[in-house]
């Protein structure tokens, strides 16, 4: 609409900039100078850039029910921007287990959106990744915990079984 083009939503730097303003205002002025004031900034601070790098992972990756196809440009992005991702490393061509596996892994993203980011990167094309994380064979589940590889997933790969690690 044209009042959404006047008025543009602020970026998320923008917004934390105005709340830590706002902050160090009361602060100045004696009505706030107390640490539950501070920590009630770094929790909106997280809470707003969790949302904001969630957002530019869904910007920046294409999607498939549920499932983020990650490339070399969006892996950190992804990785970084959720404490919990699971990266499905496997090719489309290789239709006996990423076929099958599929419908499995769809059924555990949607199911985990809230809390865990599921993802693919296709082998074939994103040879610097597979190679980054010692990727050997199709497929390789492998999870990340707050950016961090955390450890290689070798348990069934239906969706009950994804959804309950």
């Amino acid at each position: 609409s044209a009042h959404s083009n006047a008025h543009p939503s602020p970026s998320l730097s923008a917004r934390l900039f105005h709340h830590r303003r706002r902050l160090v205002r009361r602060s100045l002025c004696g009505r706030s100078s107390d640490i539950a004031g501070v920590m009630r900034f770094l929790l909106a601070a997280t809470v707003l850039l969790r949302a904001g790098l969630h957002q530019a992972v869904g910007a920046n990756a294409q999607q498939e029910n549920g499932v983020h196809k990650l490339t070399e440009a969006t892996f950190d992005v992804a990785v970084h921007g959720h404490p919990l991702v699971m990266v499905n490393f496997c090719t489309p061509r290789d239709h006996y287990y990423c076929e099958a596996m599929a419908p499995g892994y769809e059924q555990a993203a949607q199911g985990l959106q809230e809390s865990a980011l599921l993802a693919f990167v296709d082998l074939a094309r994103e040879a610097s990744l597979v190679s980054k994380y010692g990727v050997k064979k199709c497929p390789t589940l492998l999870v990340f915990k707050d950016g961090e590889r955390y450890e290689e997933y070798f348990g069934p790969r239906d969706g009950e079984s994804i959804v309950r690690y």
